[in-house]
């Protein structure tokens, strides 16, 4: 199901999945695709597909950005 829909930053977190969370959480602690992927027993692939559904809901299409995004959303 694909969705076009970009989240505000407080809408965010109600968006996401428990695993999207874990994902994004883990991606702030400066885990890369294969460190995530390791850590939380799912393929590279898999990592991947979370990641690109983050890009979604943030707006964003790069890792950076997305962390930046997530950080700017903390810390509000």
């Amino acid at each position: 199901r694909m969705h076009d829909t970009t989240f505000t930053d407080a809408d965010f977190l109600s968006a996401a999945t428990a695993r999207e969370k874990e994902v994004a959480s883990l991606l702030l602690a400066g885990h890369s695709v294969e460190s995530l992927s390791a850590t939380l027993g799912i393929s590279r692939n898999t990592t991947r597909v979370h990641l690109q559904s983050l890009f979604r809901k943030t707006g964003t299409t790069r890792q950076v950005d997305l962390v930046r995004r997530l950080l700017a959303s903390r810390v509000q």
